[in-house]
């Protein structure tokens, strides 16, 4: 299958799945065990395409490649609303302080 056709089979996927703005899941306290790491030396922190693109994944019923899937979550990105991008910008801040306590 080609990328083209793995792209468009993933935008309806989503266009026919639940909602991913506002972003499905807002508990920081649950989200931040999915990013910790277990290194605690490496401190990357989360942003918001990395949550866009792990709420794809956990939404999705098959498994597309990581290209698919951050070519899809930079499309979304672009195209969403200030107020939607907010809400995901105030969930990585929550997510980052609480890794980096």
């Amino acid at each position: 299958m080609s990328i083209v056709q793995e792209v468009e089979m993933l935008r309806q996927e989503i266009a026919n799945g639940p909602p991913l703005f506002p972003p499905p899941n807002d508990n920081a306290e649950e989200l931040s065990k999915q990013f910790k790491r277990k290194n605690t030396r490496s401190k990357k922190l989360v942003n918001c395409r990395m949550l866009v693109c792990y709420f794809i994944r956990n939404q999705t019923q098959q498994t597309y490649r990581k290209y698919v899937i951050n070519k899809v979550a930079g499309e979304l990105w672009r195209t969403t609303t200030r107020n939607n991008k907010l809400a995901y910008k105030n969930l990585c801040n929550q997510i980052n302080s609480i890794i980096n306590q």
